[in-house]
């Protein structure tokens, strides 16, 4: 299908209400991912009528009154949707990385019978050169050590053979149950906050910190439109680094809403 892509600069006046709004949108969806998880629900059983019974739409920000969001049915039917992308994602994700590791065990096990073979040549160099008394003490000294390294490389690939073994079987689990799940912010960044007392480490105060993590989870959103409404867009994304819109629109559709 043919788009118009375009780009839209937010007003300093809406900026704080838009930047609220996708912090709400990525909370809630958030939110929906991981009960769906708990809940141990299909990608199909999502829905924005499951999210409501479930409190995805309760702000917990107020633990004690916990008032439901104000937010419009076609936020929460938006919510629903970008959760299961979300559900989605982390299941193909789960899938490519079984995958993958399993390509990496493939590979690590050619390279360890290649290194064993050389250590059975070693081997056998070694026994016929003692036997027959003809190895200098530099050249037996020189196959002692080979044998001893490839002794270490041979017991260190064995050891991420099994992690990758583990890691392959582990995703591939994931993917087949659907129930995959995902770090949003990154691994990295959320296990930075237990070496803040580092000198190494970038953020030097918990706050610091918090800021970098709010930022990493709420990078960007994907607002799906009604193609079918007046001056409606397919989507919309939101990019966090210049304050803009992305915008794909229809080329019969186009008018000055924005």
């Amino acid at each position: 299908m043919n788009f118009i892509q375009g780009r839209c600069q937010i007003l300093p006046e809406n900026l704080n209400f838009i930047v609220g709004l996708i912090s709400t949108l990525n909370s809630c969806s958030r939110r929906a991912f991981s009960k769906s998880i708990r809940a141990n629900i299909t990608t199909k059983e999502l829905t924005d009528v499951w999210a409501l019974k479930h409190g995805v739409y309760i702000n917990q920000v107020d633990v004690h009154k916990q008032p439901e969001l104000k937010l419009t049915s076609s936020q929460k039917s938006m919510i629903a949707r970008h959760a299961k992308n979300l559900r989605v994602t982390a299941n193909a994700r789960a899938k490519y990385l079984s995958t993958h590791y399993l390509e990496l065990a493939s590979a690590c096990e050619a390279t360890m019978v290649k290194k064993k073979q050389q250590l059975d040549k070693i081997k056998a160099e070694l026994k016929a050169g003692s036997k027959n008394d003809f190895l200098k003490p530099d050249a037996l000294k020189k196959k002692k050590q080979q044998t001893a390294k490839l002794k270490f490389s041979l017991h260190q690939m064995s050891n991420r053979l099994q992690r990758l073994k583990s890691a392959a079987e582990k995703n591939n689990i994931l993917s087949e149950s659907g129930l995959a799940t995902m770090c949003f912010g990154g691994k990295k960044l959320a296990s930075a906050v237990n070496r803040l007392d580092d000198e190494s480490s970038p953020y030097k105060s918990k706050a610091s910190w918090e800021k970098a993590w709010s930022e990493a989870r709420d990078q960007a959103w994907l607002f799906e439109g009604d193609k079918s409404a007046k001056g409606a867009n397919e989507n919309v994304k939101w990019d966090p680094q210049i304050f803009s819109f992305h915008i794909n629109r229809h080329p019969e559709r186009i008018s000055p809403v924005f």
